[in-house]
């Protein structure tokens, strides 16, 4: 039998032909849903809707307050519940009165009432500490309607007492390892109704590049809750910290001398000698190029500091140290700031924290109400 023969016996003979022509049915009809099911999407996509989402004025909505019940909520809080909820709902009446419209989202907020506990940080942690937070849904157009997105990245804190908004980072290992609380400030970007504005990361967010935030501390005039650390302290604290770490790795390797043997605890022992030596030179030359500047603060190139990067600087480059708007300055906190009269839920300090994602137009909106219209002095003013 030859091809054409053999292809028409395919298509001909009775069995294949009804396979052949239910499939072709068939698919006929598949093709019809599909195209149905297309175009009723398309349709609903493409519908337009009557407002832009841009521009479209939202309101504010109170929710429930957080975690009032949960074992870290101070003492403080508890005792002086009904004050601090009056407190927060006065917080929340200046930010609503300076945006009671806010554009391009619908706004929540609540009492955030669980307790940041962090004795470096904190100048007195016998004062609670306390948030009002919110949280701005940009509207998007869906099916020919404006409404809020379910998710946002648009979120605004007060922390009263706290330092969680700040962008702070601990400095870990001078802290475990001299017994320090240590601390370092985002980079100083400007002033805002006379309170200082801070970047904290000037690249955004490590996970998402594209999302920033801005930070704003609210303090008792001519005072701050920390303290600047000298650059003399800095070269200090750093001769100590190459002391103690090098009197760790000698325990190490004291630890293993039995199983390992004499002369292998002495090549060890020898060489880690050497490795600290010549960190400690660095140290010192480190130290002599700023030996006019000691009395100077120190504003860090990176937010947490450690060992390695004194290793690593090269004096002759004289760059550890950057100006205020660059830098992460290095802090502890000031026990001498707080007013100990005070009842021990009363606002000390104040941080205000908020995200700016990049191209969100809720978000810009936002960021430019705080920098440039929103009065920070009335926050100020619950200081006293």
């Amino acid at each position: 039998m030859t091809f054409p023969d053999k292809l028409f016996f395919t298509f001909t003979s009775p069995l294949r032909q009804k396979l052949f022509n239910f499939n072709l049915e068939d698919m006929r009809v598949l093709i019809f849903i599909f195209y149905f099911l297309l175009i009723h999407c398309l349709a609903s996509v493409a519908q337009p809707c009557s407002e832009d989402a841009k521009t479209k004025k939202g309101s504010w909505e109170k929710t429930a307050d957080f975690n009032y019940f949960a074992p870290t909520v101070h003492p403080e809080t508890k005792k002086n519940i009904n004050a601090i909820k009056l407190l927060l709902d006065t917080i929340a009446g200046i930010f609503i009165r300076s945006n009671p419209r806010p554009v391009g989202a619908s706004a929540e907020w609540q009492r955030y009432l669980e307790a940041e506990k962090d004795s470096v940080t904190s100048p007195d942690p016998s004062f609670t500490n306390y948030q009002f937070v919110a949280s701005f849904y940009p509207f998007i157009c869906s099916k020919g309607v404006v409404k809020p997105f379910s998710q946002t990245d648009i979120w605004l804190y007060v922390h009263v007492n706290g330092y969680w908004p700040s962008g702070h980072t601990l400095q870990h290992e001078i802290n475990k390892t001299l017994g320090e609380k240590l601390f370092t400030l985002p980079p100083r970007k400007g002033v805002l109704n006379g309170y200082p504005l801070f970047e904290p990361i000037p690249r955004g967010e490590k996970d998402n590049p594209k999302l920033f935030f801005y930070s704003v501390l609210i303090h008792q005039p001519g005072k701050f809750p920390y303290l600047p650390v000298t650059r003399a302290e800095f070269f200090a604290l750093n001769k100590k910290l190459i002391d103690q770490k090098e009197k760790e790795y000698q325990q190490g390797l004291e630890f293993q001398r039995n199983r390992q043997g004499e002369e292998w605890y002495r090549k060890e022992s020898e060489r880690v000698r050497k490795q600290f030596q010549a960190t400690r030179d660095n140290l010192n030359k480190l130290e002599k190029a700023y030996a006019a500047e000691l009395n100077e603060p120190v504003y860090l190139k990176t937010w947490e500091w450690t060992l390695r990067s004194v290793e690593i600087a090269n004096p002759a480059n004289k760059d550890i140290f950057v100006s205020p708007s660059e830098g992460f300055q290095l802090v502890r906190s000031n026990p001498d700031y707080v007013n100990k009269n005070k009842a021990r839920w009363k606002p000390q300090f104040i941080w205000i924290k908020w995200y700016k994602p990049v191209g969100n137009p809720a978000a810009i909106e936002l960021d430019n109400l705080l920098k440039n219209q929103f009065d920070f002095s009335k926050l100020g003013k619950l200081l006293n």
